[in-house]
């Protein structure tokens, strides 16, 4: 059974979540490629790799009542 109520009421913010990430090395965009076709870097290729490899996990964490 879900039990997730982001928005029990119109017109009332819900209690959804979301995060932003970025990462700096020597004051650069390390996500960032601008020679790649999507403009991405390889560390951010593999940061969501990371991420989406996780995500089960994370929601263990982040959402333990879904």
């Amino acid at each position: 059974m879900r039990r997730s109520c982001q928005k029990p009421m119109f017109g009332i913010n819900g209690s959804g979540m979301h995060c932003n990430v970025s990462l700096f090395s020597k004051g650069e965009n390390s996500f960032y490629d601008e020679s790649s076709e999507n403009g991405l870097s390889e560390t951010a290729s593999h940061f969501i790799a990371g991420v989406l490899k996780h995500a089960r996990s994370f929601t263990a964490i982040c959402n333990p009542y879904s």
